[in-house]
């Protein structure tokens, strides 16, 4: 796998669009898209020389970049029954692509585990009524608020629920390696 190929994996685990410069950093060496570093989509994993449990760095974004420390846990031939890449686990969530610094991701986290959207989840639980009760859709005007109320539902649960949904982040996974949308 080419270093821009995991970056890709990385803004799919992430969910962030791909579109911010980026920059591996090994063995004091730099790759990337920019024509200073050495080139991502040239480079694989494997040119890296990684050790088991050896850390490489990864950034994105070039201006207050997000930065992961990532470790190669094990090396292992890829099997045809399994679907690779696959997210084996991790601690949190990553913040959103938009937020300009950890300050403004901690902003965001403290908004929304202090103020839930209880309109939004109301207007949820008024959708879920409606359609046990009646046996039609409802209005174009309806569909639009619960609209976003689902994007204001997703965001509280990415920024309160504990750990990652390895179950979600992997189907992504796997719609982006059959080349389905991510």
């Amino acid at each position: 796998m080419s270093l821009h190929a995991l970056h890709q994996v990385l803004c799919v685990i992430c969910e962030w669009t791909g579109s911010q410069p980026y920059q591996f950093s090994a063995h004091g060496r730099e790759f990337s898209t920019n024509e200073s570093d050495l080139d991502a989509k040239a480079v694989t994993l494997t040119d890296l020389k990684l050790r088991v449990g050896e850390t490489f760095a990864y950034a994105h974004r070039s201006h207050n970049p997000w930065q992961l420390d990532l470790r190669l846990l094990a090396r292992r031939p890829a099997t045809k029954t399994e679907i690779l890449p696959a997210l084996l686990g991790g601690k949190r969530g990553a913040p959103d692509e938009h937020l300009a610094d950890v300050e403004a991701y901690l902003t965001e986290h403290r908004r929304h585990e202090y103020s839930p959207p209880v309109a939004s989840l109301k207007l949820a639980a008024d959708a879920v009524t409606f359609l046990m009760r009646h046996n039609t859709r409802p209005g174009p005007e309806f569909m639009e608020r619960l609209a976003v109320a689902k994007v204001e539902i997703e965001a509280y649960l990415r920024y309160t629920s504990p750990g990652l949904d390895l179950e979600r982040i992997n189907r992504k996974l796997c719609e982006y390696v059959s080349g389905g949308a991510a």
